[in-house]
């Protein structure tokens, strides 16, 4: 057993070493071949615990930090096709008032996106629509069950913001491109970040009111590969399937529940 100056020991069994922090608190911090690896661990680990110790008990609250408290040290673009993935070198503020150590992270540059919850208040009736997804593909394949199994899946009408659109010109585009609806009404939901630990992507969440089209009919740009069914659901029926989890992607579902408590209003608003 070698005992380390910060109080940790290292202890010699039959395969390696084992490092253990000072005290034992915790458990073992890991087991390692070399002598040298597992006390520059038990080092590692005790100024860790200090850092922790030594942070402020006062820390600064989120939201007085601003995009000047990110310092980017290199950015590069590590891959470009459909979508692209640009890996950053960055360091950010701490809470505690001092700066992160550089970490590297890519992000999933997938563009901004706009999507509408379609909404004829004369029908009570709700307009989605189903396509193909090859993200719910691959997670599919790779083990996941959503969805009942299959990657088509029923959600708002959605598109991205092309150079010189304004989410309210997309909306509209996007209405009639998937579902040939024309919108009366936008009624602003939300704006959100999709998935911000990995993707820059943002949805401008509306609410459209319009007359429903026929249910079933296909739609869809052909240049663009889409394949589009209409799908069209009395309100009480849409908000059935909600509480029964019917629906399994994100923007759907917060869609739905926004009008889970605004049906109401809506109908009497708009008919």
């Amino acid at each position: 057993m070698s005992i380390c100056e910060t109080g940790g020991v290292v202890v010699k069994e039959d395969d390696g070493w084992l490092a253990l922090p000072d005290g034992g608190d915790g458990g073992a911090i890991g087991a390692f071949e070399d002598r040298a690896d597992a006390m520059a661990a038990v080092e590692h680990d005790h100024g860790a615990r200090l850092c922790c110790a030594d942070r402020r008990r006062d820390p600064q609250p989120g939201d007085d930090f601003t995009i000047d408290d990110v310092e980017i040290i290199d950015k590069t673009r590590a891959f470009q096709g459909y979508f692209a993935v640009d890996r950053y070198h960055l360091r950010h503020r701490l809470f505690d008032g001092g700066w992160s150590e550089p970490i590297h992270r890519e992000v999933f540059e997938r563009g901004h996106a706009v999507a509408v919850l379609l909404f004829d208040p004369a029908r009570d009736v709700l307009v989605f629509v189903e396509q193909f997804r090859p993200g719910a593909f691959a997670a599919l394949r790779a083990g996941e069950s959503l969805a009942g199994g299959a990657p088509w899946l029923i959600e708002c009408v959605a598109g991205i913001v092309e150079k010189g659109e304004s989410p309210e010109d997309v909306a509209r585009r996007e209405a009639f491109e998937e579902a040939h609806c024309e919108i009366d009404d936008l009624i602003p939901i939300s704006r959100y970040f999709v998935s911000p630990g990995g993707g820059s992507e943002t949805v401008a969440l509306y609410c459209g009111l319009t007359q429903a089209p026929e249910n079933g009919s296909l739609h869809g740009l052909a240049e663009e590969h889409e394949d589009i069914r209409v799908l069209c659901l009395d309100a009480s029926a849409a908000v059935s399937r909600l509480e029964q989890g019917g629906f399994s992607n994100a923007l759907t579902l917060i869609a739905m529940q926004w009008f889970a408590l605004n049906r109401v209003s809506l109908r009497k608003n708009g008919s």
